[in-house]
């Protein structure tokens, strides 16, 4: 960890070690790369083994979810559910049955938004209460905070007042400290560590409702 506190250079040796294993932040791109490595390596994996339909995955990319519905099995009950998605260039629909919808697509899901209205699709299945997809709003110690995210060069340096620098790595957990110590002047840059050592650093930077 590396700060600048009133115009001087402090190093601090934090530790990033959880239980013998180190921790890194891993950029959506990254993260993206990683689960495609991992099926493609399972797709490999279960053609060898003779393995046709059952635990396949599929990736599908450029593509947002429209809406949710329940959709009638090859037995005449409803215990799948049909997504239908659109292409996100071409505006192309396309519809998937499945068993199993998991609505991790944000606070604007449009899962959400399907459970939520709860159109006449839904009689099928009796019982279920649009209500329990409601946002509810709840008032935090960082309700009305700001965050700004930037993006700064790998390895870059920080300057000291005596015209040196120190040159940043990617596995370095840094905080960026102005002068100013006041609520609504003050102001803080921190980045997480990353392994790759070469990529651009995220840096977030948060305020109070009221700061000038």
């Amino acid at each position: 960890s590396r700060t600048i506190k009133e115009g001087e250079m402090e190093k601090d040796a934090l530790s990033a070690v959880d239980d013998g294993d180190a921790s890194f932040w891993i950029p959506r791109h990254e993260m993206v790369s990683l689960m495609k490595e991992v099926i493609e390596k399972r797709e490999v994996h279960q053609k060898n083994a003779g393995i046709e339909k059952e635990g396949r995955i599929e990736l599908i990319e450029g593509k947002e979810c429209i809406s949710v519905v329940p959709a009638a099995a090859e037995d005449s009950e409803y215990e799948q559910v049909c997504v239908t998605i659109r292409d996100s260039k071409t505006g192309k629909e396309e519809q998937h049955l499945t068993r199993l919808v998991v609505g991790a697509d944000g606070i604007n899901s449009n899962v959400r938004r399907s459970l939520q209205a709860m159109n006449e699709d839904y009689e099928v299945w009796p019982g279920t209460k649009h209500n329990k997809f409601n946002l509810k709003k709840y008032i935090t110690p960082a309700t009305g905070l700001r965050l700004k995210a930037l993006q700064l060069p790998p390895k870059f340096h920080i300057p000291n007042n005596d015209g040196t620098s120190i040159e940043t790595f990617g596995e370095d957990i840094i905080s960026i400290r102005s002068k100013n110590k006041g609520q609504k002047n003050s102001i803080v840059f921190g980045l997480l560590p990353m392994k790759d050592n070469d990529s651009v650093r995220p840096c977030n930077v948060i305020q109070r409702p009221n700061h000038d």
